[in-house]
């Protein structure tokens, strides 16, 4: 599955962490490293699986782990309403 960053959303990288500025919402929101990773590959050509196989491979945890991570991140982001799918 592919996702994408809605396209008002503003996100600004400040040292590993990104901050999501939603105009819409008038709520920032603050990702740490791990989401801010997510994030950042959630541009409508990187499918789950890929973010999941990049996550593990980079933060070397256990594929298991990464996918649960991934899926959390995604449903939260979602739920927020800064991602859409593809």
């Amino acid at each position: 599955m592919f996702f994408n960053k809605r396209n008002d959303i503003i996100s600004r990288e400040i040292d590993d962490e990104i901050l999501l500025m939603d105009n819409q919402a008038m709520k920032v929101h603050q990702l740490n490293r791990t989401a801010s990773f997510i994030w950042s590959r959630c541009n409508g050509s990187t499918s789950t699986e890929e973010i999941i196989e990049q996550l593990a491979h980079d933060f070397d945890v256990e594929d298991h782990v990464a996918n649960k991570h991934v899926k959390d991140v995604i449903a939260q982001l979602l739920e927020l309403n800064v991602l859409t799918p593809e």
